[in-house]
């Protein structure tokens, strides 16, 4: 199979996905292997070429955790996205979070398995400190938190850093968590499973 153009840190995680036939993902009564994760992977990367979806663009995955907003989160982090993740179902409080992330490109699931992209106006919050991070090359991720005045407040953190963090964690479990997608917890737990190669649950009840 032939792998996308780049480079990024997702080539030392497709070293440990790529013919990795051992399950990765429970879904309700689907398994998923990290084979299966690869594939999607590639598959992601050559989309977000045919949508122009470059690096450095700040782009948001409208979902809960499934199989397939998983794998675009680390595809975007292979394409060194800013990787906003939004789990929220309050289209107000959503279009809140999109303005004060600043995203440019929406990958909207309507359904566990089914998306599309939107392009958004230009609209960057913070650009100095966009672009300052841009510079490094590295991917981002932007979390919310509730802000002095209740209101939610875009959080940018350097999702490489993180995942550097967990690239060498030997312990294997399976796990499901309770943090949704768009929390620093889920996120902390999807990576440190997923990166030790053990299995992620899916679990239909989060916080």
């Amino acid at each position: 199979m032939n792998r996308p153009l780049g480079r990024g840190i997702l080539y030392s995680i497709i070293d440990l996905f790529e013919e990795n036939y051992k399950t990765a993902i429970i879904s309700g009564q689907e398994k998923f292997t990290y084979q299966d994760i690869f594939r999607q992977a590639v598959i992601n990367l050559r989309k977000y070429r045919e949508e122009n979806i470059l690096p450095g663009q700040i782009t948001s995955i409208e979902s809960d955790f499934s199989f397939f907003s998983i794998c675009d989160f680390f595809s975007l982090l292979e394409n060194r996205n800013i990787v906003v993740p939004l789990d929220v179902s309050n289209e107000k409080e959503k279009k809140e979070r999109l303005k004060e992330a600043g995203v440019q490109t929406r990958i909207e699931y309507v359904n566990e398995k089914e998306s599309v992209v939107h392009r958004e106006s230009e609209r960057e919050q913070n650009l100095e400190i966009i672009e300052a991070f841009r510079k490094t090359g590295d991917a981002g991720l932007v979390l919310f938190s509730s802000g002095s005045t209740g209101k939610p407040k875009a959080i940018l953190k350097n999702l490489s850093l993180i995942v550097k963090k967990y690239i060498n964690n030997k312990a294997s479990y399976r796990t499901a968590t309770i943090m949704r997608f768009d929390h620093q917890g889920g996120v902390d737990v999807l990576l440190r499973i997923l990166l030790a190669g053990g299995t992620f649950v899916v679990s239909n009840e989060r916080t």
